[in-house]
Protein backbone atom coordinates (compact mmCIF):
# COMPACT_ATOMS: atom_id res chain seq x y z
CA UNK A 1 0.00 0.00 0.00
CA UNK A 2 2.76 2.35 0.71
CA UNK A 3 4.07 2.00 -2.80
CA UNK A 4 0.79 2.96 -4.48
CA UNK A 5 0.72 5.50 -2.12
CA UNK A 6 3.92 6.37 -3.12
CA UNK A 7 2.71 6.59 -6.68
CA UNK A 8 -0.31 8.75 -5.45
CA UNK A 9 1.92 11.23 -4.11
CA UNK A 10 3.43 11.57 -7.66
CA UNK A 11 0.78 11.86 -9.54
CA UNK A 12 -0.69 14.47 -6.90
CA UNK A 13 2.71 16.44 -7.76
CA UNK A 14 2.05 16.18 -11.67
CA UNK A 15 -1.80 17.20 -11.40
CA UNK A 16 -0.67 20.01 -9.02
CA UNK A 17 2.28 21.32 -12.31
CA UNK A 18 -0.63 21.03 -14.57
CA UNK A 19 -3.00 23.06 -12.48
CA UNK A 20 -0.14 25.93 -12.09
CA UNK A 21 0.76 25.87 -15.83
CA UNK A 22 -2.68 25.98 -17.03
CA UNK A 23 -3.35 28.95 -14.53
CA UNK A 24 -0.04 30.61 -15.79
CA UNK A 25 -0.62 30.30 -19.16
CA UNK A 26 -4.40 31.30 -19.18
CA UNK A 27 -3.69 34.30 -17.09
CA UNK A 28 -0.80 35.24 -19.25
CA UNK A 29 -3.33 35.26 -22.68
CA UNK A 30 -5.87 37.34 -20.63
CA UNK A 31 -3.04 39.67 -19.85
CA UNK A 32 -2.06 39.86 -23.46
CA UNK A 33 -5.42 40.47 -24.92
CA UNK A 34 -6.21 42.87 -22.70
CA UNK A 35 -2.88 44.96 -23.26
CA UNK A 36 -3.51 43.84 -26.87
CA UNK A 37 -6.66 46.00 -26.63
CA UNK A 38 -5.31 48.97 -25.10
CA UNK A 39 -2.57 48.89 -28.45
CA UNK A 40 -4.57 47.97 -30.86
CA UNK A 41 -3.82 44.48 -31.71
CA UNK A 42 -7.01 42.67 -32.78
CA UNK A 43 -5.46 39.50 -33.33
CA UNK A 44 -5.28 38.07 -30.07
CA UNK A 45 -8.53 37.68 -29.49
CA UNK A 46 -8.46 34.34 -31.64
CA UNK A 47 -6.09 33.10 -28.08
CA UNK A 48 -9.69 32.45 -26.48
CA UNK A 49 -10.20 29.42 -27.83
CA UNK A 50 -7.41 28.54 -26.03
CA UNK A 51 -8.50 29.61 -22.97
CA UNK A 52 -11.92 27.73 -22.96
CA UNK A 53 -10.02 24.50 -23.80
CA UNK A 54 -8.33 24.70 -20.91
CA UNK A 55 -11.30 25.48 -18.59
CA UNK A 56 -12.78 21.92 -18.19
CA UNK A 57 -8.73 20.63 -17.54
CA UNK A 58 -8.23 23.02 -14.89
CA UNK A 59 -11.76 22.17 -13.06
CA UNK A 60 -11.49 18.06 -13.74
CA UNK A 61 -7.37 18.60 -12.23
CA UNK A 62 -8.37 21.00 -9.75
CA UNK A 63 -11.17 18.78 -8.13
CA UNK A 64 -8.82 15.49 -8.41
CA UNK A 65 -6.33 17.37 -6.41
CA UNK A 66 -9.51 18.27 -4.02
CA UNK A 67 -10.45 14.61 -3.89
CA UNK A 68 -7.11 13.80 -2.79
CA UNK A 69 -6.78 16.30 -0.24
CA UNK A 70 -10.50 15.78 1.07
CA UNK A 71 -11.06 19.29 0.50
CA UNK A 72 -14.91 18.93 -1.12
CA UNK A 73 -17.44 20.54 1.48
CA UNK A 74 -19.59 17.61 1.64
CA UNK A 75 -16.66 15.24 3.26
CA UNK A 76 -15.76 18.00 5.72
CA UNK A 77 -19.07 17.92 6.78
CA UNK A 78 -19.37 13.95 6.82
CA UNK A 79 -16.43 13.99 8.57
CA UNK A 80 -17.51 16.93 11.29
CA UNK A 81 -20.85 16.66 11.97
CA UNK A 82 -21.75 12.31 12.20
CA UNK A 83 -21.33 10.77 15.57
CA UNK A 84 -18.66 8.56 15.79
CA UNK A 85 -20.87 5.52 16.18
CA UNK A 86 -22.11 5.86 12.31
CA UNK A 87 -19.41 7.97 11.04
CA UNK A 88 -17.65 4.52 9.61
CA UNK A 89 -20.42 3.40 7.69
CA UNK A 90 -21.27 6.53 6.16
CA UNK A 91 -17.81 6.68 5.01
CA UNK A 92 -18.17 3.17 4.13
CA UNK A 93 -21.27 4.35 1.44
CA UNK A 94 -19.69 7.65 0.56
CA UNK A 95 -16.45 6.43 -0.82
CA UNK A 96 -18.60 3.60 -3.00
CA UNK A 97 -21.05 6.48 -3.94
CA UNK A 98 -17.88 8.43 -5.32
CA UNK A 99 -16.64 5.50 -6.82
CA UNK A 100 -19.60 5.00 -8.59
CA UNK A 101 -20.01 8.26 -9.63
CA UNK A 102 -16.72 8.57 -10.73
CA UNK A 103 -17.61 5.92 -12.77
CA UNK A 104 -20.07 6.96 -14.35
CA UNK A 105 -18.14 9.96 -15.60
CA UNK A 106 -15.02 7.94 -16.95
CA UNK A 107 -17.55 5.81 -18.94
CA UNK A 108 -20.06 8.62 -20.29
CA UNK A 109 -17.20 10.87 -20.80
CA UNK A 110 -15.15 8.45 -22.79
CA UNK A 111 -18.46 7.87 -24.56
CA UNK A 112 -18.98 11.40 -25.23
CA UNK A 113 -15.00 12.04 -26.68
CA UNK A 114 -15.97 8.99 -29.02
CA UNK A 115 -18.57 10.43 -30.59
CA UNK A 116 -16.97 13.72 -30.98
CA UNK A 117 -13.99 12.35 -32.22
CA UNK A 118 -16.48 10.60 -35.06
CA UNK A 119 -18.49 13.58 -35.88
CA UNK A 120 -15.31 16.09 -35.99
CA UNK A 121 -15.21 19.48 -35.40
CA UNK A 122 -13.40 22.05 -33.83
CA UNK A 123 -12.64 25.27 -32.25
CA UNK A 124 -13.45 28.17 -34.70
CA UNK A 125 -10.31 30.30 -34.36
CA UNK A 126 -7.36 27.98 -33.15
CA UNK A 127 -9.20 24.30 -34.45
CA UNK A 128 -8.87 22.84 -31.04
CA UNK A 129 -10.43 19.70 -31.64
CA UNK A 130 -13.87 19.36 -29.54
CA UNK A 131 -13.27 15.88 -28.40
CA UNK A 132 -10.12 17.08 -26.52
CA UNK A 133 -11.91 19.50 -24.69
CA UNK A 134 -14.41 16.54 -23.79
CA UNK A 135 -11.43 14.24 -22.95
CA UNK A 136 -11.07 16.28 -19.53
CA UNK A 137 -14.37 14.65 -18.10
CA UNK A 138 -13.15 10.96 -17.82
CA UNK A 139 -9.68 11.71 -17.59
CA UNK A 140 -10.41 13.94 -14.55
CA UNK A 141 -13.02 10.77 -13.56
CA UNK A 142 -9.79 8.66 -13.62
CA UNK A 143 -8.29 10.90 -11.70
CA UNK A 144 -10.76 11.49 -8.65
CA UNK A 145 -11.32 7.08 -8.83
CA UNK A 146 -7.60 6.59 -8.16
CA UNK A 147 -7.56 8.98 -5.28
CA UNK A 148 -11.15 8.14 -3.56
CA UNK A 149 -9.80 4.58 -4.35
CA UNK A 150 -6.58 4.86 -2.37
CA UNK A 151 -8.29 7.10 0.55
CA UNK A 152 -10.85 4.38 0.47
CA UNK A 153 -8.70 1.58 1.03
CA UNK A 154 -6.47 3.48 3.87
CA UNK A 155 -9.48 4.45 5.68
CA UNK A 156 -10.60 0.10 5.75
CA UNK A 157 -7.27 -0.44 6.21
CA UNK A 158 -7.04 1.65 9.96
CA UNK A 159 -8.79 4.80 9.44
CA UNK A 160 -6.81 6.24 12.99
CA UNK A 161 -3.09 5.69 11.83
CA UNK A 162 -3.53 5.94 7.57
CA UNK A 163 -0.99 8.31 6.16
CA UNK A 164 -3.50 9.09 3.27
CA UNK A 165 -4.49 12.89 3.44
CA UNK A 166 -7.91 12.08 2.97
CA UNK A 167 -8.50 10.06 6.41
CA UNK A 168 -7.68 13.06 8.64
CA UNK A 169 -6.25 15.52 6.68
CA UNK A 170 -3.97 16.90 9.11
CA UNK A 171 -1.19 16.71 6.32
CA UNK A 172 -3.73 19.47 4.22
CA UNK A 173 -4.47 21.24 7.23
CA UNK A 174 -0.55 21.93 8.15
CA UNK A 175 0.47 22.07 4.10
CA UNK A 176 1.63 25.52 3.32
CA UNK A 177 -1.18 27.93 1.62
CA UNK A 178 -4.29 25.87 1.87
CA UNK A 179 -7.12 27.14 3.72
CA UNK A 180 -9.77 25.11 5.74
CA UNK A 181 -12.51 25.38 5.57
CA UNK A 182 -14.86 25.89 8.43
Amino acid sequence: MRRIQAAERVLVVFEKAAVVLALTLMLTINVCQVLGRHLGFEALGRWTDLLLALLPWLGMVGASIGVHLNRHIGFMSLRQSSPRVISGGMRIVAGVSMVGFFSVMIVSGFQAVHDQYLIGGASPQLGIPRWVVTAAVPTGGLLMAIHAVIGFVAELRDPEKSDHVTVSGTEADEAPGLVSLP
